[in-house]
């Protein structure tokens, strides 16, 4: 699964930045899946189809990692800035029912951290759409943001490996990584094509004719000890690994995602090592920056940072904004909306954030 394959049309819902592969594992070795909903537009134009496809693409990247095959994934999901609208249950049912069938690696724990005043009509409506040994498994952290960091530290998650979003140190670069990781899948085609999930990716766990050996043995025992703590996807012989092994005996395969999301594999003919590879060239990727930026708020944050003093609502109405009620002295001004029905409340910690955001980078 590749940018420029699978993800060929899906540039678009790939450039929100919504799911996320952090750089780091947590300290047990486990992918971390960040996700942030204030970056979930469909409006801009993608379909929920693409961004499920996008979700599956980075579980696929993090099982590039042998340790995480074994270990697992948790979620990161960080709901403070996001509109009630952004909430996808939709998204969210379609993804657990595909983890639910056919997530090849265990879903070891989701962690909400820093919900904001809508999350408590989100939590049950979410919590619906979860299987229901994940949900055991969900945590939701709220107060100040040491006390966030202090829980987050209990769950093998330290400050030094999470977003600087939720209180850590990890400024995200998304478009950096998306260049990288362009340039990483443009090596692997030029070379020898090889099964993506071969059997030494699997870590021994089973022989070529599907029959479990000792050392698997050693290792199926030591992740049943492991899934008593925080439980797991599906059997202790994930039936996704055992198919590939058993089918590697007659085909090499290739990792293929269906537009629904859900893993598979499909079977290759044979080829002969000895013959030449060419690489078909797709259609070129384009893929924008982290987020779709407003011309509005981009106005009003230079406003913001040539004059400090400048109110916020000031800097707002000079990038464009229009709150057409905010002059009704009847109206109480957290109960106004600018013309598109989004909150001044709302506009003002956007400001805000793009102004730290900028003084960052310049600093």
């Amino acid at each position: 699964m590749t940018l420029k394959g699978a993800l060929k049309e899906d540039s678009l819902a790939l450039s929100r930045g919504y799911v996320q592969l952090l750089p780091e594992t947590d300290t047990a070795g486990r992918a971390v899946v960040y996700i942030d909903w204030s970056s979930h537009e469909p409006s801009v134009g993608y379909s929920e189809e693409s961004m499920h496809r996008v979700f599956w693409y980075m579980v696929h990247v993090a099982m590039e990692d042998l340790n995480v095959l074994q270990r697992g994934l948790v979620m990161l999901i960080y709901p403070q800035e996001a509109r009630l609208d952004q909430f996808d249950h939709s998204l969210w049912n379609s993804i657990a029912e595909s983890c639910k069938k056919s997530l090849p690696i265990r879903w070891r724990s989701t962690h909400i951290v820093h919900p904001n005043r809508f999350f408590s009509i989100i939590h049950p409506v979410f919590m619906s759409s979860l299987p229901k040994d994940v949900q055991e498994r969900v945590v939701v952290h709220s107060g100040t943001k040491m006390k966030v960091l202090a829980n987050l530290l209990r769950y093998c998650l330290p400050w030094d490996r999470i977003p600087s979003e939720i209180g850590g140190c990890i400024d995200l670069d998304f478009e950096k990584w998306l260049s990288e990781r362009m340039t990483k899948e443009d090596q692997t085609l030029l070379q020898k094509p090889q099964t993506s999930l071969s059997s030494s990716v699997l870590g021994g766990a089973f022989q070529r004719n599907g029959a479990p050996d000792q050392t698997a043995s050693a290792n199926q025992s030591s992740l049943q000890q492991q899934g008593t703590n925080e439980g797991q996807f599906g059997e202790n012989v994930n039936p996704f690994l055992l198919n590939l092994s058993k089918s590697s005996n007659t085909n090499n395969g290739t990792n293929s995602f269906s537009q629904d999301g859900t893993a598979g594999l499909n079977a290759t003919s044979n080829m002969n090592s000895d013959s030449k590879v060419s690489v078909a060239k797709g259609p070129k990727l384009i893929v924008k920056s982290g987020r779709k930026s407003d011309p509005r708020m981009d106005r009003a944050v230079q406003a913001k940072l040539d004059d400090p003093t400048l109110p916020l609502l000031d800097a707002l109405r000079q990038g464009g904004f229009v709150f057409p009620s905010l002059d009704d002295s009847r109206t109480p001004q957290y109960t106004v909306v600018d013309s598109d029905n989004v909150k001044i409340t709302q506009r003002k910690n956007q400001l805000l954030r793009r102004i730290r955001t900028a003084k960052k980078k310049a600093g």
